[in-house]
């Protein structure tokens, strides 16, 4: 990276050959070292090439603090600034702010930098983890992947063992579909090394970039595509192999008619995370007239497992939401009654709104039991004349009793999940037994079609048992979402 650069204060935009670049959204960052410019978006999807809007990020008015490190995840943007008073100090911090179309916002939150003292190079998203590129610029790199919520380093850190004689100071970082690192040696290298991202060393693997530039300082890629910043005003588009696709040309003048240079790019990349916690509705029964006048408290909750392992292991799942409706009545307005199809027991979660980013493997469950009903201090509630109850029975996977929860997994919509399993359906009265044959029960978001539901009992719930007023949650059972995609 050269010092010397200004950022651009105005400028337009020309594109050379459009070709295919116009299927990706980019944004540019900061376009100096020393900076105190804006960030700009542009669509590269539109005929208008005008940029989409920008936004000068947080200390940008400062000299060293430039928005240097840059990545797009869904819909916020993530920065770094390097501080100091020569040259390029450490990160304090990973800022995030709203993307907005471009328009950028109010920050709304920070990240730490998960190696104090060093200097956060770079940032990339793959598989909802944001990746951070330290050490620059007089420091062995170290690639750590962070929650992108909280900054907790969930992959590495893993130092990359460059060849000897190479410059510390890499000016390029992505992370590749197959999951090693992609990066050059300086900003004046224009050939790209491939890393492991599992012990970082060399696979062997090199992408010279087509065309000659003679500076190279960004790459970003679509897991289809790379995307090369070239000569800090062009970018250049190849295959995976590095066989070159299409070349646009970024020309433009600041305000004293210098040309314009910019420094990083990075693509819109797609986040999954949990943003909405909806409501639980579920159906229950009674099983003996004997329960009558019992009343029921009904807890949900949302685990998020050990990945690609199902059914879950409850034991090591983390509880991300809990829901509970207390003292749900067997006698009058809204009571839980003893027939098919059971009374629909509305349970909302809390918090109903989360943060929590989803990798490729991960997998939820849905967790129900219920226990004898209580006030808010764990009392028992007046509408309880009795202390224990025989059974109380959950019916699911039936068009009369579709057992479900509402989950948003962004980007996608809210939607219904519902409790399935295999086996058998079961039977009204008095009889006491679960559905025979379940030997798996898990969650889709497919209504289920069947005239005669599926169960599964309680068994006995006793207020004083097993220490005197311990009143324990007594779990019906686990239902598995399958590893997300």
């Amino acid at each position: 990276m050269r010092n010397t650069w200004k950022i651009a204060l105005a400028f337009t935009l020309v594109l050379g050959l459009r070709g295919a670049l116009a299927q990706a959204q980019l944004i540019t960052g900061n376009t100096s070292a020393f900076g105190g410019g804006p960030i700009y978006t542009w669509d590269f999807a539109t005929a208008n090439i005008a940029p989409l809007g920008s936004f000068v990020p947080f200390g940008a008015t400062v000299d060293l603090a430039n928005g240097r490190g840059l990545a797009i995840g869904g819909t916020e943007v993530f920065y770094t600034e390097l501080t100091g008073t020569t040259g390029f100090g450490p990160t304090d911090v990973i800022r995030v702010v709203p993307l907005n179309n471009g328009a950028g916002g109010a920050q709304i939150r920070t990240l730490p930098n998960p190696r104090s003292g060093s200097g956060i190079q770079d940032l990339t998203f793959s598989n909802s983890i944001l990746y951070a590129l330290t050490g620059y610029d007089t420091q062995v790199p170290i690639v750590y992947g962070l929650n992108l919520s909280t900054g907790a380093v969930i992959k590495g850190p893993v130092t990359i063992a460059q060849p000897a004689g190479t410059n510390l100071g890499l000016d390029g970082f992505a992370v590749l579909p197959n999951g090693n690192f992609l990066m050059n040696d300086g900003d004046a290298s224009c050939i790209y090394r491939e890393y492991s991202s599992v012990d970082g060393h060399l696979i062997g693997n090199t992408i010279n970039v087509p065309g000659g530039p003679g500076f190279c300082t960004g790459v970003d890629t679509d897991g289809v595509s790379l995307y090369f910043l070239t000569d800090f005003n062009s970018i250049t588009k190849t295959d995976l192999a590095g066989t070159p696709i299409d070349f646009n040309l970024i020309t433009g003048t600041f305000d004293d008619n210098d040309e314009i240079k910019i420094e990083d790019i990075s693509l819109v990349h797609p986040v999954t995370t949990i943003t909405d916690l909806g409501h639980g509705h579920l159906f229950f029964a009674i099983t003996n007239t004997d329960d009558i006048n019992t009343a029921f408290d009904i807890q949900t909750e949302l685990l998020k497992c050990a990945p690609n392992v199902t059914p879950c292991n409850t034991a090591t799942a983390t509880v991300l939401g809990t829901g509970l409706k207390r003292c749900v009545p067997t006698t009058g307005a809204g009571a839980i009654v003893r027939n098919i199809p059971g009374t629909n027991v509305d349970v909302p979660f809390s918090p109903a709104t989360i943060s929590e980013p989803l990798v490729s493997g991960d997998v939820l469950a849905f967790r129900i039991s219920t226990r004898i009903g209580t006030n808010s201090d764990n009392t028992k509630c007046a509408l309880s004349t009795h202390s224990n109850a025989t059974n109380l029975r959950l019916y699911y996977d039936s068009v009369g009793s579709p057992s479900n929860f509402a989950l948003t997994i962004a980007p996608n919509p809210s939607q219904n999940f519902y409790l399935h399993s295999d086996g058998g359906t079961c039977s009204n009265g008095v009889i006491t037994t679960d559905s025979v044959g379940v030997t798996t029960r898990f969650l889709n978001n497919i209504a289920p079609t069947a005239a005669v539901p599926r169960c599964k009992n309680s068994g006995p719930i006793d207020f004083n048992k097993p220490t005197l007023n311990a009143n324990p949650f007594i779990i019906f059972s686990t239902w598995t979402l399958p590893p997300q995609p």
